[in-house]
């Protein structure tokens, strides 16, 4: 088996080797590799030590990232790598990190710590790929399986329990039995990390390409991440009966949607979270969740404050969700009013998370149909590729043309730029320099005349 590495990889190797150490490229890049996606970092695995790498590449600035476990990270051609030493791991004072951690002399003792089979494979140009625990065959039938007892394994490192579900969803690889029944029972744990972790953890899992497929087979951690949505796992409420659930669980439907998404943090996550903006309801009928008088941002703020997300993601968010009572934009005005409101990007992904939303069939948006958001999407195609006019600076008179006139300055000029825009909109009149002038004059016309009038 011949794996292409990179030339600045290649002479990582060669490097280390020359000066009598072991070297091999070990972790995610053998596993895109034999799966024929170009990787993104090449790590390099060695039985050198810390000090000593750090001497062999001193000409490169390197850093050590983490004294205890020995990470070397060093620039080439603006690419960083990673080099670090064999090593073997034990116990856990926190579910994340290692008490004890000891440099050792063997590749395939430093494969043993690692969480999944798939990547728990080393490779060398010369001695080939060196798979102790099958990860090239769980690749092959797409599979994910912890290295050893999965009961362990995300005992000693809780994050690995999310990694599953993201690696799960990149690769719509299945999770196998006894991993997915840790997964179930030591979710839990996710509890104790640190908020700004799980976010980060949780955002890279919503934008993977198949989010759905890893949440409908393990629930349970998404729930401990986010306790507000138990109410929509199912109607039964029981994660237990959700693996057996169709597409009637409201769950399912936001699920679904999310997969459809653009794949961005903030229309991911809002789709996700949308189940807590609108009244969902179950196959039977009845209300699993009541919005009466709560706004939006009291349901949904306090999550994402929670999850400490930044205040940019916040705003997206929450305009995303407090916009889901608007109805679709069924002509060519009210979507110019949508674009003068929100702006171009901010109306498009709207209408792309509406249609999503209607896609995956939630009870809440049935009022709409699939075909209204499609059709509201291609009018925005066209509407943006004319250079319609849906915004005060396109209009073809701008304030000085209209102080120009004697219009005086201050808020009454601004007023009149919108009057003017919403006769334009509304085909009153054409977005002419001369019609919108006539208009201009005529308003002046009557401001003087009402500043005349005697009481």
């Amino acid at each position: 088996m011949n794996i292409q590495i990179s030339k600045d990889a290649a002479f990582l190797l060669r490097t280390l080797e020359s000066s009598g150490y072991q070297a091999y490229l070990v972790g995610g890049c053998i596993r895109d590799s034999l799966l024929g996606i170009e990787p993104k970092d090449w790590d390099v695995a060695t039985n050198a030590h810390p000090l000593e790498i750090a001497n062999l590449f001193s000409s490169f600035h390197p850093k050590q990232s983490d004294l205890k476990t020995g990470v070397v990270k060093i620039v080439l051609e603006d690419r960083p790598y990673e080099l670090t030493p064999f090593r073997v791991e034990t116990g856990t004072a926190d579910h994340r990190h290692p008490q004890k951690v000891r440099f050792v002399n063997s590749v395939t003792a430093d494969l043993a710590r690692r969480d999944f089979t798939i990547n728990a494979m080393a490779y060398h140009p010369q001695e080939g790929l060196i798979d102790p625990y099958g990860g090239l065959c769980d690749l092959s039938e797409g599979k994910i399986r912890t290295v050893g007892s999965p009961q362990l394994r995300f005992w000693e490192d809780s994050i690995r329990i999310l990694r599953a579900l993201r690696f799960s969803a990149r690769y719509r690889f299945s999770i196998t039995p006894a991993t997915q029944q840790a997964i179930c029972t030591q979710s839990p744990l996710l509890a104790s990390l640190p908020v700004e972790r799980i976010l980060s953890e949780l955002l890279s899992f919503l934008c993977e390409p198949f989010p759905a497929f890893s949440i409908l087979s393990s629930p349970e951690p998404l729930l401990v991440c986010i306790p507000e949505l138990s109410p929509f796992l199912s109607s039964s409420e029981s994660a237990a009966s959700f693996h057996a659930q169709t597409k009637d669980s409201p769950l399912f439907r936001t699920a679904q949607a999310m997969e459809l998404a653009p794949s961005s943090p903030d229309i991911r996550l809002a789709t996700l979270l949308s189940p807590l903006a609108l009244p969902c309801y179950s196959a039977e009928g009845s209300c699993l969740f009541s919005i009466a008088n709560r706004s939006v941002s009291a349901r949904v703020l306090p999550v994402l404050k929670r999850l400490k997300a930044s205040r940019s993601l916040q705003k997206q968010v929450l305009f995303f969700l407090s916009a889901l009572h608007l109805p679709c934009p069924s002509n060519k005005q009210k979507l110019l009013f949508w674009l003068r409101r929100f702006g171009q990007e901010p109306t498009k992904q709207l209408l792309l998370f509406r249609h999503c939303l209607a896609v995956a069939g939630s009870p809440a948006l049935s009022e709409s149909s699939i075909s209204a958001w499609e059709e509201a999407i291609n009018k925005l195609h066209q509407l943006t590729s004319q250079s319609i006019c849906y915004s005060t600076n396109q209009l073809a008179v701008s304030g000085n043309d209209l102080m120009a006139i004697g219009f005086p300055p201050g808020k009454e000029l601004g007023l009149l730029l919108e009057r003017l825009l919403d006769l334009v909109i509304e085909e009153t009149i054409p977005n002419k320099k001369n019609s919108l002038l006539q208009e201009a004059r005529q308003e002046l016309d009557r401001i003087s005349i009402d500043q005349h009038t005697p009481l």
